[in-house]
């Protein structure tokens, strides 16, 4: 079995985190187009700043067809560190879900850098020291990987997600309340919504304009609402 080194690279000062940098070697295997387990290392590895699409993102090719983006850059990313090949890292600091954030290498071959200049993800710009800008602009400019076609940044693609599983969660807890008439106002003047009418799912509710929730519908006609017509 080949040896697999997790040493404190006290040398190399403090991470993000404020965790001392460590050097994280072994035989790996990927998880998806951004993280790497390595043997031996009871955390996974979040390839820092960089970011690819996820298992599920819906991306479009040159010819406008869509394919599962987050699905072949894993594939990518997987040519690049073959089964149980040596990969090392440098580590500074954990993300949110408790992975090492770390610059890969197999080899001289920075892993990280790779993926950007093959187009397959982008410089995670939100955390990024600007270090592959460059090869970003290289991969547009040549059309490479997700450059072909178009795409959702990875970023914004989880954030509307996270934000319509909140809207929907929202609503049912609205649909279960005994509060549920929705209480809308726009440029036709104040609405209310019964649920099961046509436009009920879409309405959102803004408190901070004034919209609010009726218990019933005198209640919303009291206050100066009229019934929406469908």
């Amino acid at each position: 079995m080949k040896r697999i080194a997790l040493s404190l690279g006290l040398t190399l000062g403090l991470g993000a985190s404020g965790a001392l940098a460590q050097t994280l070697s072994g035989p790996a295997r990927v998880i998806d187009g951004d993280t790497i387990a390595i043997e031996g290392v009871e955390n996974n590895i979040r390839l820092n700043f960089i970011d690819a699409p996820e298992f599920g993102q819906s991306c479009q090719n040159a010819r406008g067809s869509a394919y599962d983006c987050g699905i072949v850059a894993t594939d990518v990313l997987k040519k690049m560190i073959p089964e149980a090949s040596v990969v090392t890292c440098e580590a500074n600091g954990r993300d949110g879900y408790d992975r090492f954030l770390a610059v890969c290498k197999v080899g001289e071959t920075d892993i990280n850098g790779s993926m950007v200049a093959s187009g397959w993800a982008l410089e995670f710009v939100r955390y990024s020291d600007g270090r592959y800008g460059g090869y970003e602009a290289d991969a547009r400019a040549a059309g490479r990987g997700l450059w072909q076609g178009s795409f959702d940044k990875p970023w914004e693609w989880r954030d509307s997600r996270r934000q319509a599983r909140f809207e929907a969660e929202r609503d049912e807890a609205l649909l279960a309340s005994e509060c549920a008439i929705k209480g809308n106002i726009s440029r036709n003047g104040r609405i209310y919504h019964l649920p099961g009418q046509m436009d009920y799912d879409r309405v959102r509710i803004d408190e901070s304009r004034g919209e609010r929730l009726f218990c019933n519908e005198q209640e919303a006609k009291d206050a100066g609402w009229r019934r929406a017509l469908r």
